[in-house]
């Protein structure tokens, strides 16, 4: 069972205020470090979409990679950071062609995460299939949640 992370007590309007704020930092930081600027996504102007969620053992990253090749991607991990590197090639376009309508871009894109919680980067697993790229990444040992035993007296 995942469990996620969730703000108690804040009005939903403002947390989609929240969300938009980010987006327009995520435009704002990656412009200037010239990741994938040309890469947006008509809803939320972030590529990849991703969700973040946590178990109780690990830390899992879920990416939407349309059209993207696994030999074209690259994911590393340093700290409580995990950075998801890649390239989206959409393919060869006739000379003579003038488009109407071009929705369908390509080139590098780039995301950078901090993770919730301290991982062991030495047991990583990613998959990618059909397009969906899962990051299952377990989290160190004081990252766990335990019981308490209660003693009485």
């Amino acid at each position: 069972m995942t469990i996620f992370r969730t703000i108690r007590g804040l009005d939903p309007g403002k947390l989609l205020e929240f969300n938009l704020m980010r987006d327009h930092m995520d435009k704002f930081w990656n412009s200037l470090r010239g990741g994938y600027e040309h890469l947006r996504d008509n809803f939320s102007g972030v590529f990849p979409l991703i969700n973040v969620g946590e178990s109780d053992d690990h830390v899992i990253i879920s990416a939407e990679l349309p059209g993207v090749k696994a030999e074209d991607l690259s994911i590393t991990v340093k700290n409580d950071t995990v950075t998801i590197k890649g390239e989206k090639k959409v393919g060869p376009h006739p000379p003579e062609a003038n488009f109407y309508r071009r929705e369908r871009h390509e080139g590098v894109f780039s995301r950078i995460l901090t993770l919730p919680a301290k991982i062991e980067g030495e047991n990583v697993e990613a998959v990618f299939k059909n397009g969906i790229l899962t990051v299952t990444l377990p989290k160190a040992a004081e990252a766990k949640s335990r019981q308490i035993e209660i003693k009485t007296e």
